[in-house]
């Protein structure tokens, strides 16, 4: 995902990717221990870190569409159709399921919830 990344904004490395280090430096290890397990999942996918990292750059609702659109203009997937696909059977379920997105499916509409439950 490279400079997307929402931890690079603050991470200085030469990495295109955060390690291990430069998270515990910049968020401390209690913080990073403290993740759960699901969290870490949930984090684990550079689609899904990609919606977050949009969600949070944008700070406001967006439309599947322009989702699917910073997929592929991002490299994160090549082909419309798949970052569709994905989106909507993996990675929106998933991000709306762990709190961090509501997304509105009659709308198809996204926006963040950061720390919000769904209902």
């Amino acid at each position: 995902m490279g400079d997307d990344s929402p931890l690079n904004d603050e991470i200085s490395s030469e990495s295109s990717h955060p390690t291990l280090h430069d998270v515990v430096e910049t968020l401390g290890l209690p913080t990073h221990l403290s993740i759960s397990p699901e969290l870490h999942g949930l984090l684990a996918s550079e689609p899904r870190q990609a919606v977050l990292a949009h969600l949070h750059e944008t700070d406001r609702q967006v439309t599947v569409a322009e989702l699917v659109d910073h997929l592929v203009t991002t490299d994160v997937e090549r082909d419309e159709q798949r970052a569709r696909t994905v989106l909507h059977h993996v990675h929106l379920p998933k991000l709306s399921d762990g709190g961090l997105v509501a997304w509105n499916r009659r709308e198809d509409a996204v926006s963040a919830s950061f720390g919000e439950r769904p209902r």
